[in-house]
């Protein structure tokens, strides 16, 4: 009984280490708290710049794909001018033209894909444009079979490898081939 006397008097000490160990805890758990907001503030204040900056970015490459997008176009139209004027004349179809004409087309649609994204066929700018495209894509399709039908009924090899590279750059050479050789 002396035994559990003496050792109930040295719980009050006991409680007093206690209670400094869970002072000393508060003070730690207050520290880390504060130590979390100083680094967690510029964190975030970093990443929200990080954020504005790629969109600054994504901006930035839509404008220069944009900017590509119309200067192909510009190219395609004076292309398209050039091949008019010349079948206007009478001079029939210039081959060279009509494969860097569809060349350009191909360029075109490219671009307005934006990466299977088609971000830039929705611009205001553009958007009247897909049916230049579309419609300038399907004369010159028509223009290459025809002329390569022309080439192989008069035997000129090198007109038919042009406009059959016209074909394939409008992504139409098995129709084309096919239908050349249905005639």
């Amino acid at each position: 009984r002396d035994t559990l006397i003496r050792s109930a008097k040295g719980l009050a000490a006991l409680q007093r280490d206690v209670e400094a160990v869970e002072v000393a805890a508060k003070e730690v758990r207050r520290r880390t708290r504060a130590m979390a907001r100083k680094v967690l503030v510029p964190f975030e204040a970093c990443a929200a710049k990080t954020k504005r900056l790629r969109l600054v970015f994504e901006a930035n490459r839509l404008l220069r794909r944009c900017q590509r997008a119309l200067f192909a176009l510009r190219r395609l139209r004076e292309k398209v001018g050039a091949l008019d004027r010349v079948e206007q004349a009478g001079g029939g179809v210039e081959l060279r033209e009509l494969g860097a004409a569809a060349a350009l087309v191909g360029d075109v649609e490219r671009l307005l894909d934006d990466g299977g994204e088609g971000r830039l066929r929705g611009l205001d700018v553009l958007a009247g444009e897909v049916g230049f495209v579309a419609a300038t894509r399907d004369r010159l399709r028509a223009t290459a079979e025809r002329s390569l039908r022309a080439a192989l009924d008069g035997g000129h090899l090198a007109d038919a490898a042009a406009a059959l590279g016209a074909a394939y750059e409008l992504g139409a050479l098995e129709d084309a081939v096919a239908g050349a050789l249905r005639e």
